[in-house]
């Protein structure tokens, strides 16, 4: 029966580590590749410099500015799925009252210059301690890569802060807006 019981656990803990590796980013890139792939993340995540705007943001006198502000960010999970779409989530910084840390996750495509198109912020969770950021984003992110969406996750809001009633992605600027009420 102990034979039994270690085996099991031995087992448990060998299926777990292949869940975690196959979510890592460095599973898919190289070290430099990541390094590269979280700038150009963060020029559409990240705050962007006071003399930028949306189709400013990725001139060459900003790149020192995102290259700064990326190592606030960190990957979490990664996958690419078989029709090459880029899955993510990461922590990311945030400034409010609560804490000043919360999770996005989303999706792109990358060509082999590592230039991100079709890129899309699926959510951002509320901000939170980091625990419980790891744990309901990577909920979410499961839900994420079997589905395309989070749509089962927008109405929950201790997952889930936007895409709300108002908040929107706007997939051609890449950020959030508020939605227009005439």
């Amino acid at each position: 029966m102990k034979k039994l019981i270690v085996l099991t656990g031995l087992l448990l803990l060998i299926i777990s580590c292949c869940s975690e590796g196959k979510y890592s980013i460095t599973r898919y890139h190289s070290q430099e590749t990541i390094d590269t792939l979280l700038v150009n993340m963060v020029t559409l995540i990240g705050v962007k410099p006071i003399t930028a705007d949306w189709q400013t943001r990725h001139l060459p006198e900003h790149r020192s500015y995102y290259v700064n502000h990326a190592k606030q960010f960190s990957f979490d999970r990664y996958y690419i799925s078989p029709n090459g779409v880029h899955y993510f989530f990461m922590v990311r910084p945030a400034r409010h009252a609560r804490g000043n840390q919360r999770g996005v996750g989303g999706k792109f495509r990358m060509n082999t210059n590592l230039e991100l198109y079709e890129f899309e912020e699926l959510f951002n969770t509320p901000v939170m301690p980091y625990d419980q950021i790891i744990a309901k984003g990577r909920e979410i992110f499961v839900e994420m890569i079997n589905t395309g969406n989070v749509d089962n996750y927008v109405r929950k809001k201790d997952f889930i802060e936007w895409p709300d009633d108002r908040l929107k992605y706007d997939k051609q600027k890449n950020e959030w807006r508020y939605d227009v009420v005439d």
